[in-house]
């Protein structure tokens, strides 16, 4: 009996998707979007000041240049930065460190 080869089905192609490390994530404060770098990105001192509530600080490290710009000329308030990463994650307030050295 001659032997037959068998050939592997071919693999079914999949959709490029979006590399998550760099892509952007996008949040709402005021109205406006600002994309936010993503946390892959952040550098120690940015995550720092984040858990340190020095929002101004993270800000300039975690948004994008356009975005800080935003941040800036808005000026938000507590409640306003709340919405921004409840927009941002649709979880309801800040993250908790932040959040309590906010209060």
């Amino acid at each position: 009996m001659p032997q037959t080869s068998k050939k592997a089905a071919p693999r079914p192609t999949k959709a490029p998707t979006p590399d998550l490390d760099t892509t952007p994530t996008t949040g709402v404060l005021c109205g406006q979007e600002l994309e936010v770098l993503p946390v892959s990105k952040w550098r120690s001192s940015t995550m720092n000041a984040l858990q340190n509530g020095d929002l101004e600080s993270w800000a300039h490290a975690a948004l994008t240049p356009e975005g800080y710009e935003t941040w800036q000329e808005i000026d938000p308030t507590m409640e306003e930065i709340a919405e921004f990463f409840t927009s941002m994650n649709g979880q309801p307030g800040m993250p908790n460190r932040a959040a309590r050295r906010a209060r």
